[in-house]
C-alpha cells in the first residue's frame, strides 16, 4: 500500500519539507527536561489504560481519559487508537527509560512521548507537501488556439481544425514546497506538537491525508473514461477501499476525522468540473461524458460510507451526552441569536488572525476571555461581514462558475462571441479568463475541501462543543490557508517572471532595461519577503516550544496573552506559589 501511495518518495522535496519540521522542533531543553503541562496529566499519566490499571482491551470501551463510555461523567471523546501510541509509549518507558522523577514510574518519563509527537509532525508535513502536489498540479484548464485565414482569403486549416482545444498545466511545484514549509513552521502547531495530549489531532491529520492520497493517486493515474469496466480493482482499492479505512483510523483517532470523505469529494469535484450548475447540465443533456456519472457514484458510495462510520461513532456514545458548561463556550451557550451568531463567527476571524499573524497564541480562551459580541454598534462585525463575503463568493463561485453573468455583463460575453468569429491572419492562443484560471478552483478546493471540511465539527455549526478556542483544532484546516498563501506567493512570481522573460525577447532600449531591472527588483523583494516570514515563524515556533516544556513558562506567557481568563488566573498563580514566587501569585 506505502509503496503503492509514495513511488519515488525519497526524490520528492515532502521528505526534505519532514526533515524541516523535524528540525524546527527539535530542541535539547523541550524534548529532554519538559515536565506534564497543560492536560497531559489527565490523558496520560492518570489513565487507567495508559498505565496498565486495567487490561489494554479496555480501551474500546473507555474514553479519551480513561472512564467507561457508559458512564455519564464521560467525556464521550472515542479515541481508542490515540490512547494505545500512549500505551506503547510506556511499555517502551518501562523497558527502556531510568527516568525515576514521577513516582518511581519509569513509564511516564515525558521525553518518549515528545519524540513520538516531533515525529509525528514530521510524517504529516510529509504527506501535507505530497497532498499539496495533487492540489496544485491536478487542477488545470485549456487553452484555445485559433487558426484562420492568410491574407489571400485561402484556409490554411482543414474543416474543423480552425479552433483546437488542448490542456494546458501550469507549474506549481514552488507553490507545492512553499505549502509544505508553511505548514511545518508554523507557529500555531506548537501547542500540537508540544502538548502531548494533541497528539490525536496528528494522527487524525496522517490517516485523513493518507485517505486522500490513495483516493487522489487512483482517481488520476485510471482513466475512468477510457475503461470499459465498471469497477476494476485499482481503483476499487485506491477510491473506495482505503479511503474510507483511512476515515475510519483517523476517526477513532479524533472525532474530526468524521469529515475525511467530504474533503475526498470536495477535491474531486472542483479538479473536474467547473461549478454545480454545469456539472448538472452535463449530466443530464443527451452528450453527457461518463466523468460525471463516475463522480456520482463516487459521491454516493463515499457518502454512504460516511454516514455508516458516524452512525456507528454516535451509537457508542450510548444514551447520555457530553456535559459542557456555559464557562467552557460562551459564544456557543448563548441564549440570544444574534449574539451567538456574530460572537461564533468571530471567532472565525481570530483563527484567521492567528493564521497570518500568530502573536497572540494562548492554550486557555475559556470564560470572559473572548468578549461576545452583543449589539450592531461592535466594530468587530465588519469583520465578520467581510469573512461573509469572501465565504459567500466562494459559494456562488461554487455553484454557478463562471457561465453566470455574475462573471461578466452580456455586453462583455457579447463582445468576445464577435472577436471569436472574426477572420485573423495568424494564429492566436487564448489565454484563460481569471475565473477559467486553476488558482479559481485551487481556491475553492482549499477553502471548502482543506479548511472547512476538517473544521466543521469544530465550528460550533453542527454541535455545541466545549471550547470557544483553541489552537489545536485548526491544525489540519490550516492546510487550506498554506494552500492559498502559497498560491498567491506562486502567482505574483510567476507575473514577475513572465514579463521579466517577455522584456528580454523584445529589442533592447531604455525602457525596456528599466523594466527589467525593476521586475527584478520586485521578485528580490518578493523572496525576502517570503524568507522573513519563514525566520519569523521558525523563532515564533521556538517561543511556543519553550513555553510548553513547562507549566510555569505555559501559564506565564498565557497570563500576558489573556490576563482575563479565571482558569488563566488560578493557574498562573498556582505555579508561582510552588516555586515561592507568592508576591506574583497575589498579584496574579
Amino acid at each position: 500500500m506505502f509503496r503503492w501511495i509514495f513511488p519515488n518518495i525519497l526524490y520528492r522535496p515532502s521528505l526534505w519539507v519532514g526533515m524541516i519540521a523535524f528540525i524546527v522542533y527539535w530542541d535539547n531543553q523541550c524534548l529532554f527536561s519538559s515536565n506534564w503541562v497543560y492536560d497531559d496529566s489527565g490523558s496520560v499519566a492518570k489513565n487507567v489504560v495508559v498505565i496498565g490499571q486495567v487490561p489494554w482491551m479496555e480501551v474500546f470501551t473507555r474514553d479519551f481519559w480513561g472512564t467507561t463510555m457508559k458512564e455519564l461523567t464521560s467525556h464521550k471523546s472515542f479515541r481508542p487508537l490515540t490512547t494505545l501510541t500512549f500505551r506503547l509509549n510506556y511499555l517502551w518507558n518501562t523497558k527502556y527509560s531510568t527516568d525515576r522523577t514521577h513516582n518511581d514510574d519509569p513509564g511516564l518519563d515525558i521525553t518518549s512521548y515528545k519524540l513520538v509527537n516531533v515525529l509525528m509532525h514530521a510524517v504529516v508535513c510529509i504527506l501535507v507537501t505530497e497532498a499539496a502536489g495533487y492540489i496544485f498540479y491536478a487542477t488545470h484548464t485549456q487553452k484555445t488556439i485559433k487558426i484562420n485565414e492568410n491574407n489571400d482569403g485561402k484556409e490554411n486549416t482543414k474543416k474543423g481544425e480552425e479552433e483546437q482545444i488542448i490542456p494546458y498545466y501550469y507549474n506549481w511545484r514552488e507553490a507545492q514546497v512553499m505549502t509544505g514549509v508553511l505548514f511545518a513552521i508554523h507557529p500555531v502547531h506548537a501547542e500540537v506538537v508540544s502538548n502531548v495530549t494533541s497528539r490525536g489531532e496528528m494522527l487524525m491529520s496522517i490517516f485523513s491525508l493518507m485517505a486522500f492520497l490513495s483516493y487522489a493517486r487512483a482517481v488520476t493515474s485510471f482513466e475512468e473514461e477510457r475503461s470499459s469496466k465498471f469497477f476494476s480493482v485499482s481503483t476499487t482499492l485506491g477510491v473506495y477501499v482505503f479511503p474510507v479505512l483511512g476515515m475510519a483510523l483517523s476517526l477513532f483517532s479524533k472525532e474530526q476525522g468524521a469529515t475525511t470523505l467530504i474533503t475526498l469529494i470536495v477535491w474531486d469535484f472542483c479538479r473536474q468540473f467547473e461549478s454545480i450548475q454545469s456539472y448538472f447540465e452535463e449530466l443530464v443533456s443527451s452528450s453527457n461524458s461518463r466523468r460525471t456519472w463516475y463522480m456520482l457514484r463516487r459521491t454516493v458510495l463515499l457518502a454512504m460510507q460516511t454516514l455508516a462510520l458516524c452512525g456507528y461513532r454516535y451509537w457508542l456514545n450510548g444514551e447520555t451526552s457530553p456535559d459542557f458548561i456555559e464557562d467552557q463556550n460562551p459564544a456557543g451557550f448563548a441564549s440570544d441569536r444574534f449574539t451567538r451568531i456574530f460572537s461564533i463567527c468571530w471567532v472565525y476571524c481570530l483563527y484567521i488572525r492567528d493564521a497570518v499573524y500568530p502573536k497572540f497564541l494562548c492554550p486557555d480562551w475559556s470564560g470572559r476571555s473572548i468578549r461576545l459580541i452583543r449589539d450592531s454598534d461592535d466594530e468587530r462585525i465588519w469583520g465578520v461581514i467581510l469573512l461573509w463575503v469572501f465565504a459567500f463568493a466562494c459559494v456562488v463561485s461554487l455553484v454557478i462558475g463562471h457561465e453566470s453573468s455574475f462573471f461578466g455583463t452580456s455586453e462583455e460575453k457579447e463582445e468576445e462571441k464577435k472577436k471569436k468569429n472574426q477572420r485573423q491572419t495568424f494564429v492566436i492562443v487564448v489565454e484563460p479568463k481569471w475565473y477559467e484560471h486553476p488558482a479559481r478552483r485551487i481556491i475553492l478546493s482549499a477553502f471548502f475541501g482543506f479548511t472547512f471540511a476538517p473544521f466543521l465539527l469544530s465550528s460550533n455549526l453542527l454541535v455545541v462543543i466545549g471550547l470557544m478556542k483553541a489552537d489545536r483544532v485548526i491544525y489540519l484546516p490550516l492546510l487550506g490557508f498554506c494552500v492559498i498563501q502559497a498560491l498567491i506567493f506562486q502567482l505574483i512570481w510567476n507575473q514577475f517572471s513572465t514579463n521579466n522573460d517577455n522584456n528580454k525577447s523584445n529589442v533592447t532600449t531604455n525602457t525596456t532595461n528599466s523594466s527589467s531591472i525593476l521586475l527584478g527588483c520586485c521578485r528580490t523583494i518578493f523572496y525576502w519577503i517570503y524568507l522573513i516570514q519563514i525566520l519569523l515563524y521558525t523563532a515564533k515556533t521556538h517561543e511556543r516550544n519553550i513555553a510548553w516544556h513547562h507549566s510555569l513558562n505555559l501559564w506565564l506567557t498565557a497570563y500576558q496573552i489573556n490576563p482575563v481568563s479565571h482558569h488563566t488566573m488560578y493557574n498562573c498563580g498556582y505555579e508561582l506559589s510552588i516555586k515561592q514566587r507568592y508576591e506574583e501569585a497575589e498579584y496574579v
